[in-house]
């Protein structure tokens, strides 16, 4: 289980090989996906980040997109903005969802994300949102996900009813949600809980994937999503530097 909290692509100047009016490049930057960039055709596009002195990263999510299948996505880092031979150079495989793929850690000034997608029947490119940091790994005992977990496919209907019971409903969109339960953790997993719920709340979305590959083989049951942390942090202490924490993460847009 992994999650991307600390969103080093917020803090950067982003600019974009292209932008359409009211489309900027900085809308990747926007918690809300609707708010997007759209770029003004679809051969070969990127958007570079300036964060002004080297990051760190090894993860990397592209969400609320219309990227096909065979668009080709390359993660890029340099320490200079200079594309040519790219110190990183990492091709990420397109999906519908969100678009996830983990490497290994580097530190650069300049990340890049480079897409090519000639037969993106919008004949644009659009992403809603990038998400570029250091993964947090939930890792306890070998274990990196507990056994059993409830899933939650929740609507967002609202239903009312008449006096002779006929329903009427304004339809609204679907989310999922996901509650966990570990039981018996140390305290420097525990310490590592504290310190991504004191950055995030319950208002700053993460990227948040319950299985740890990077092939997305596992991805056809429970997808990476694009999630808020759902409820307070209530640690049971158990004696002996033990403790048992909960996690509930709800699908956002």
């Amino acid at each position: 289980m992994r999650m991307i909290y600390n969103d080093l692509w917020d803090d950067g100047t982003v600019t974009p090989s292209s932008a359409q009016p009211g489309y900027a490049g900085a809308n990747t930057q926007n918690q809300f996906t609707i708010k997007a960039w759209r770029t003004t055709a679809d051969t070969d596009e990127n958007i570079v980040l300036d964060y002004g002195s080297a990051v760190s990263a090894d993860g990397v999510a592209i969400i609320g997109h219309n990227l096909t299948a065979s668009a080709t996505i390359n993660l890029q880092g340099n320490a200079t903005d200079s594309w040519g031979a790219p110190s990183i150079d990492e091709t990420v495989t397109s999906r519908s969802g969100v678009i996830l793929h983990w490497f290994t850690s580097g530190s650069y000034r300049y990340w890049r994300v480079r897409i090519q997608d000639a037969t993106n029947p919008d004949t644009y490119l659009q992403v809603g949102r990038i998400i570029l940091g250091p993964r947090f790994s939930i890792t306890e005992n070998g274990q990196s996900s507990v056994a059993e977990f409830p899933e939650s496919r929740v609507r967002g209907d609202r239903v009312s009813f008449a006096l002779s019971n006929e329903p009427y409903a304004d339809i609204g969109p679907a989310h999922r949600e996901y509650s966990y339960e570990f039981r018996n953790i140390g305290d420097t997993l525990k310490t590592a809980f504290d310190t991504m719920t004191a950055a995030v709340g319950r208002h700053t979305p993460v990227l948040f994937t319950n299985f740890d590959d990077n092939t997305g083989s596992n991805w056809d049951y429970i997808e990476p999503i694009y999630a808020i942390v759902n409820a307070d942090q209530q640690p049971d202490w158990l004696g002996s530097g033990r403790w048992t924490v909960s996690l509930s993460v709800r699908e956002v847009a």
